[in-house]
């Protein structure tokens, strides 16, 4: 995770609000998602000029998710309403 730090600024300010809800004893669970297939639109120029997708992560394999699905896994991860876990 430094590397993310050191190098992504993002990463840095992602791992900052983390650290915010953390201390405050909320309850949390933190879902990291590399990518999301709604901005595969945001692709298609370089696709079709390039045939590649840039990425923020640079070269290598990249497997983005659709927000639908992180939805459906939120149950499992949630205690239910009204308790904590």
């Amino acid at each position: 995770m430094r590397w993310a730090i050191r190098y992504r600024p993002w990463g840095r300010w992602h791992l900052e609000r983390e650290r915010i809800v953390a201390e405050s004893g909320i309850p949390v669970t933190v879902l990291r998602p590399g990518g999301f297939m709604t901005n595969a639109l945001a692709w298609a120029e370089t696709i079709r000029s390039g045939g590649v997708v840039l990425d923020p992560t640079g070269p290598g394999r990249y497997a983005p998710i659709d927000p639908v699905d992180i939805v459906a896994w939120r149950p499992r991860f949630s205690p239910p309403r009204g308790t904590t876990a």
